[in-house]
This record gives C-alpha cells, structure tokens and sequence, in this order.
C-alpha cells in the first residue's frame, strides 16, 4: 500500500512504541457523494528485520467516522454479541505489518492475520472499509535517517500499493534543528498525486507530525477522491485540524484583518469594544488550579462501566465527583481546570494485582480535568485505551484504575508595574511590547511538557493617575504570512513560539501593571475506585 511510501530504515535497533492520531477528510469530486471525516489512534511498534530491515506493526486503538450529514459511528459500535464481530475485533487488535528493507523497498501492509481478516472483509465489508489502507499509515512510519541532514537534502524513494502500482515519493529537507528535521515531498504513482509536509526525528527518522494532500483518480471501482489528512505522535501533545493551505492562508489574513480595524489600529471611541479585567489582585485566574485544591479531588477520582445496549459491552468511564475550586456563577466564565500528564496506566482486580490478560495503552500525554469530571472511552480525548477486542468478562474484572500523573498547579506570585519598554524583573521570560500608544503585544514563553515550573504573566494597562484602562483582547496563534500549497506549516513548527495576546486599550497607556502567577507540576499516585453497582459516576 501507499502506507509505505515514506519508510526507510532507522539506525535504532531497540523496539520503540509510538501512538499516533490521524484526522483525514475524504471529499469525492463528484459534489453529489459525501465527504466522510475520520478521526484514528494506532500504536506503532518498530523492530529489526533481517539484513538490517525493519519490522512495522500497526495496531489499532481507536477509529471514529462520520458520513456527512450523518451521525458519528466508531469501531466500538460494533455489537460483540454478532457472530464474526469478535474474531474481526481480534484480528484488528492484532493488527498490520509490513517490512522496509535496508534499500529503502517498502511493502504492503498485511493484517498480521490475513486469513481472518479475509473473511471479516467478505463477512461485513462495510464495518472493515476503513482499515489501515496506505495514505492513513504513510505518516506513521520511519524513514532512512542519512550520514548528515541538511538543507536541500533530496531523497527519493518507492512503495508497493495495490490501487497505485509502484509509488514513489520525493522529499526534500526544508529545515532543520538539533533533533528534527522538517521535509516537503511529493507522491506519485498511477492515478495519484499528492504534496505533503513532515516533521521528523533525526535521531531515528521516526515522524513527528505530517501533513498531507492526496488526489486519487478513479480506479479499480473506487471513485475519485481528495484526502487532507493531519498525523501527529501524540508525545508532542499537537492540536490536529485537517486544513488545507487555502484554508490557512484565509485564517491568517481573517487575524491580519482584525488587528488592522479599530479597536486594535486605534482606539475606536465605543465604550462597549472594552471591558476591564476579570481578574482579582492577589487570587488565582479563574482556570487555574492551586495545590491546596488537589487532595480532595483526588479522594473523590472513580470510574465506571456504563452500559450500552446496541454495542452488548459496557463503557469505561473516568470521573471526580469533587471540584476543584468554586463553581462560578457566570457560565462564559472557565472552571479551575486542572493539566494532567499520565506517565502510567495500570488496571487492577479485586486482589489488588494487575490483571494479567488486560493491557491498558497510554494514549494522551496530556489532558484537562475540570471539576465534577467525566470522560468516556469512546471520544478521541480519552487519556488511555484499552485492546479493541477487549472482551465484557474482563472489562468486570476491572477493580481499580492506577494512574501516575503529573498535575499543573499554580500560585499567586504578585504584580508589579513597569514603564512602556521596561523588562519584567520577576519573570524574564515574558515579553511585553507597545506597537502604539494604546498597544500592547504580550508573549508568554509557551510551557514545554517536560517543564517542571515556571511564571504566567498577564498585563493591565494603566493611566497617568494609575488607574486600570478598559481593554479588548485577542489571542493570537502563531502563523506563517506567507504559504504555499505545499507549505502548510506544521503545528510542530510553532511548538516553541509564546503565547501571544494583542490587547487594545480604550486610551493611552502610561505604564503597565504585570499580574504573575508561579506554576509547578507535582508527581502524584492517583487511583480510580469503582463506582456502584448503579453505575453513576457522579451523582
């Protein structure tokens, strides 16, 4: 399949497991057929082959698709009790495979195994369509790494693919830093076309993020398609959105707009385009969390298993019935949300011991709990997940949920006022600027996941008499002006780039009042108990 266009062989020689989402929109050229949008999760596992190949394991976790104009289906819909519903699920637990050789020939993709994946297909061709067919895999796998990067770098390589005969891609190095190297490549093979952008690692040519437009012309039945898709190892915590470079560039130029009409140009003279801070001197921001809040969440973490008549297994449920701070009354108001980081998963039964036939797969690097939380397996945002085939016998042995966690908590560390194009003395790394006499640009250094502290500062503009001026605020995504159709940039490639605030303020501005609050993450043992036979999860 095309899967293996862009593989190669990495110098590493241990197994590494990575867990990759995709997003992909499908739109037919013929505008009377619907486009289907596809949200997946898949463990990649790498090992050696022989003479200096590499084997590719494709394991899903998780797969959600949507027709447009039609409800959302996933793979966990499927009723167990159906005959041949659980062999398939078995089959895709297992998952796929394919080999690179050391010349950089890649394979097929073959269900590891073909035979009872043959008679799913033949047995219920539609719930088995949107297995790992090569444009979903080609971002997920490793590729050559050479002697030396460097810009300019081409490098060309082919694939077997059963629609498109042999494939081969063409990339070019755009851009390199210490650990990852950035490519545009083009793809081609018989009716096919496509461009891309992908972030790699140096170290072991693993990907980091791709993103990637692919034509297919009408062949072998199938009809003519257009696919975006946006891929990412879910390690970096990205934000994945399937975007095309046109859509981009009309992001970009809706922010340029803005910021060149009144309010933010110049003052426009109408009370009601500013309003003062919602802040409180001396107290946390309404998101964030302080430490003295965390123990009493913890004691009231639990989860679930919610039944599900048309899928004939229960859903596991994670939830806190605590909160984490009080509950404002203003509902456009954000609650104190919490930022957790899992570094492990364990599932215990009722004898305190893990369960020996129940793997639970770390799938999110991070993710956000609010107060009086609850999340279901069977979204996308899900911390962890378990085996596809996971039957409903060992889903009841589940006793207990064990989770290492580092959690971001924050503290008030007090304000201080500075004159325009004065330095914070507090916090270094925030940078404060004034484009106009009514303008401040305001960056945050952007909080990096292994980060264990550091210092969020906010700004209210003050008058000659010291007094806080009425502002309107616009948070601002880091963007290239300039992009090309095979440009899109990487959500990768702005990793690094601060926060960004553009606040404009109702008259001048005199001098600037910094608010900072310090934040930690703390190293924490949470356990999920059982909820009730009921099985509420908060009541």
């Amino acid at each position: 399949m095309l899967a293996t266009a862009l593989m190669g062989s990495p110098v590493i020689a241990v197994a590494a497991e990575h867990v990759y989402a995709s997003l992909q929109l499908i739109q037919h050229d013929d505008a009377m057929q619907s486009g289907v949008e596809s949200v997946t999760l898949q463990r990649v596992k790498v090992d050696a082959a022989a003479k200096g190949g590499r084997n590719v394991t494709v394991q899903p976790l998780w797969a959600e698709y949507q027709v447009m104009g039609h409800g959302k289906r996933r793979v966990t819909d499927l009723d167990q009790r159906e005959p041949g519903v659980q062999p398939m699920l078995d089959d895709l637990a297992s998952g796929f495979r394919t080999m690179v050789s050391a010349k950089d020939e890649a394979g097929v993709l073959e269900p590891v195994n073909p035979c009872v994946w043959e008679q799913a297909v033949t047995a219920m061709p539609e719930a088995t369509q949107w297995q790992l067919s090569g444009e979903n895999v080609l971002a997920m796998l490793p590729q050559q790494v050479p002697e030396q990067w460097q810009v300019g770098q081409t490098h060309r390589r082919t694939a077997k693919s059963r629609a498109h005969g042999t494939v081969a891609v063409e990339q070019k190095v755009v851009a390199l830093t210490p650990t990852v190297a950035v490519l545009d490549f083009t793809v081609t093979g018989k009716a096919l076309k496509g461009t891309g952008r992908q972030a790699v690692r140096r170290s072991d040519g693993m990907p980091v993020e791709t993103r990637m437009s692919l034509h297919r012309d009408a062949v072998r039945g199938l009809p003519a398609t257009t696919e975006t898709a946006h891929v990412a190892d879910l390690a970096y915590e990205p934000f994945l959105e399937p975007m095309t470079a046109e859509q981009y560039r009309q992001q970009v130029a809706s922010v340029t707009d803005e910021l060149a009409r009144p309010p933010y140009s110049a003052p426009s003279g109408r009370p009601d385009d500013y309003a003062p801070s919602n802040e409180t001197l001396d107290k946390l921001d309404a998101w964030m969390v302080s430490a003295d809040a965390v123990p009493a969440f913890e004691k009231s973490l639990r989860f679930a298993l919610l039944p599900d008549r048309d899928s004939g297994r229960t859903l596991l449920a994670i939830g806190a019935e605590a909160r984490l701070g009080p509950a404002s009354p203003v509902s456009s108001v954000l609650e104190p949300t919490l930022t957790v980081r899992p570094r492990s998963v364990t599932l215990l039964g009722r004898d305190g011991k893990p369960l020996p036939d129940l793997e639970a797969v770390r799938a999110l690097s991070s993710f956000q709990m609010e107060g009086r939380h609850k999340a279901l397996e069977n979204s996308s945002s899900f911390p962890f997940r378990l085996p596809l085939n996971t039957t409903e016998q060992q889903r009841q042995a589940l006793h207990r949920i064990r989770m290492t966690v580092d959690v971001e908590v924050h503290r008030w560390r007090g304000t201080e006022v500075i004159k325009p194009g004065e330095a914070s003395r507090v916090n270094p790394s925030v940078r404060v600027s004034m484009p106009a006499p009514h303008r401040i640009t305001l960056l945050n250094e952007r909080v990096q996941p292994a980060a264990p502290e550091g210092i969020w500062t906010s700004v209210v503009p003050l008058d000659a008499q010291g007094q806080e001026i009425p502002t309107r605020h616009l948070a601002v995504g880091p963007f290239q002006k300039k992009v090309g159709d095979s440009e899109l940039p990487l959500v990768w490639e702005f990793s690094t780039e601060p926060y960004r605030n553009e606040i404009a303020a109702e008259r001048p501005i005199a001098a600037l009042q910094l608010r900072h609050y310090g934040w930690e993450t703390l190293r924490r043992e949470w356990e999920f108990w059982r909820a009730g036979e009921d099985g509420k999860l908060i009541e």
